[in-house]
């Protein structure tokens, strides 16, 4: 069955067992496209790609325009055959839910959480980041090495970050550098996003990185680097996102995200856009398609959270008024058929708080070695 070798299948990439997945792709792939009707030379050359992403550390281009092309001709049905699966190879640890930034210890706000994303595809928790730990991040933003994002998609250069810089339309901080900062590492320990994860993705959750974000206002049209143009992700199966609003975010010109409500699931989005493929999806046409109601922009002051599943057609708003940081986290159900999150692995440390390697050492399997290693 299809079922079961998937689950050993799964576990074997995962593990970095590159040997013993080759040998079970061959029967995977012939379960597959005996027991589903998804394009037997898409699932081919996905699985190929996988068992060589062991060995190269990425996976190849084709396996992931085959991935994209199975989530469009199935409409999102591919993603969800593998979200099943999953939790029959890595169940969730049976826990109680955990006090925390987010507020959901009580399990009657983590089902309200998780009841709120799964029919909007996203939730806005009421609990806050303290305002203090706010502060810092922004300092450390202001000081950390960054990639400038430049208009019309000139290439991204090594800079300090200019806030008063009008050419550019924001600033990548470096991946490793936010993983060093401390603050990071304490809410990534945090125990109520590992709890909302694992619900949420139904399966125990890997951590696939930290990433900060400046957008700079400007009159300029919105940024396509900036993810400022309706879209939807596809660098992992299934996954959840947390975002942190460092600064604050309470009006459009601030520039917060947008969600078109409850378009993550199968039969969301029209076949007229999925056949666009992979594109930036201009408002009109959103808008001509959804209700204006469920097009919603996520506001909030300094120190708010909100969980997104980035299936999702959504965006960034282009700040006119005011800049803004942001503090993403995201989690996913596996790393199967995943891009490279960074294009490098990232280290821990030595240098990182006792706490954190702590909590690495004894949480192994939620730091995937595809995307990290030790110094």
């Amino acid at each position: 069955m299809a079922v079961d070798l998937f689950g050993q299948f799964a576990a074997s990439v995962e593990a970095g067992e590159a040997e013993k997945a080759a040998r079970m792709a061959k029967g995977l792939f012939h379960d597959l496209a005996r027991e589903t009707r998804w394009n037997p030379a898409y699932l081919l050359t996905m699985l190929g790609g996988l068992v060589e992403a062991l060995t190269t550390g990425a996976l190849t281009e084709p396996s992931y325009q085959a991935r994209l092309r199975t989530y469009i001709e199935t409409d999102n049905r591919f993603n969800e055959f593998v979200a099943w699966l999953t939790p029959a190879y890595k169940p969730p640890q049976n826990v109680p839910p955990a006090p925390g930034v987010l507020g959901v210890a009580d399990p009657a706000v983590l089902e309200n959480s998780i009841s709120t994303l799964r029919r909007d595809g996203y939730h806005l928790f009421e609990k806050r980041v303290p305002d203090e730990v706010m502060v810092r991040l922004e300092s450390f933003a202001l000081q950390a090495p960054a990639k400038a994002i430049y208009p019309e998609r000139r290439p991204s250069q090594d800079t300090a970050v200019d806030l008063t810089n009008k050419e550019v339309d924001g600033f990548q901080l470096d991946a490793q550098a936010v993983l060093d900062c401390p603050d990071v590492q304490a809410l990534l320990m945090d125990p109520s996003f590992w709890s909302v994860a694992r619900s949420y993705l139904g399966c125990e959750p890997v951590c696939i990185g930290a990433t900060m974000r400046w957008s700079v206002p400007s009159a300029r049209l919105p940024s396509d680097s900036l993810a400022q143009f309706y879209h939807w992700d596809a660098g992992w199966l299934n996954w959840l996102n947390f975002f942190f609003y460092v600064t604050d975010c309470p009006s459009p010109e601030y520039g917060p995200h947008v969600y078109v409500r409850g378009t993550h699931v199968h039969g969301a989005k029209p076949a007229e856009l999925r056949q666009r493929f992979y594109a930036r999806i201009s408002d009109a046409d959103i808008e001509q398609i959804y209700k204006r109601e469920n097009i919603i922009p996520v506001t909030g002051p300094r120190g708010s959270v909100f969980a997104g599943d980035t299936r999702c057609w959504h965006k960034g708003l282009h700040p006119t008024g005011h800049h803004r940081l942001t503090l993403q986290f995201s989690f996913v159900s596996t790393p199967l058929l995943a891009t490279r999150f960074f294009d490098r692995k990232l280290l821990f440390k030595n240098s990182h708080t006792e706490p954190f390697k702590v909590f690495v050492r004894e949480n192994r399997d939620r730091f995937s070695p595809l995307y990290y290693d030790w110094e």
